[in-house]
């Protein structure tokens, strides 16, 4: 499972067995897939904006952090560089056991 969401928390360069994408609040996201990620390893990571024009995308400093939804969603926290929440864009990939 694996999906690419920008500031606005709407999937973008697409995704695999993602059910649905939401921006909850400033920094934080919703990702919910076609089966559930308990038992799962995931890692979430900040990437370029996507309006980025220069052909190096570095994505803006900062820090994300990803933990499990009660219905087996992800809840991913994007934040700047001094921690507090701000909205980025940011990669999920999910991986289970078994497939």
């Amino acid at each position: 499972m694996a999906v690419s969401v920008n500031v606005t928390g709407i999937t973008q360069g697409g995704a695999i067995d993602v059910t649905t994408t939401a921006k909850e609040g400033t920094g934080q996201y919703l990702v919910t897939f076609t089966r559930s990620a308990l038992g799962c390893m995931w890692s979430a990571t900040l990437a370029a904006p996507a309006n980025e024009t220069s052909p190096v995308h570095i994505p803006h400093p900062g820090e994300v952090s990803a933990r499990l939804d009660v219905l087996g969603g992800l809840r991913v926290l994007t934040m700047n560089s001094a921690g507090v929440l701000a909205d980025r864009p940011f990669h999920l990939i999910v991986v289970c056991p078994g497939g």
